[in-house]
């Protein structure tokens, strides 16, 4: 991945928190010349904060837009969830 420069007189942006939100203004604002700076209180991999994340192509079509790098993606056979009654559904 190349390293972003700003231009000097770039507007200084900074974002608290890294999350899908974040990360992707931060994408933006970059993508028009901000200098942006985003900050993550969590000191390492958040590997134990849910499953995963889905991200629908509307957000990857506005990452392709500011040349974001590709996310990394699998494949779900199988989604299962549960109802509120406490059931269980599958998709």
């Amino acid at each position: 991945m190349h390293e972003f420069k700003p231009k000097d007189d770039a507007l200084k942006i900074t974002i608290v928190g890294g999350s899908i939100g974040g990360l992707c203004a931060g994408v933006a604002l970059r993508g028009v010349g901000a200098d942006v700076r985003i900050y993550e209180s969590h000191p390492g991999p958040m590997e134990t904060r849910g499953a995963g994340i889905v991200v629908q192509d509307d957000l990857t079509t506005l990452l392709q837009r500011y040349n974001a790098p590709a996310l990394p993606t699998t494949s779900c056979r199988l989604r299962r969830y549960l109802e509120p009654d406490g059931g269980e559904g599958r998709m």
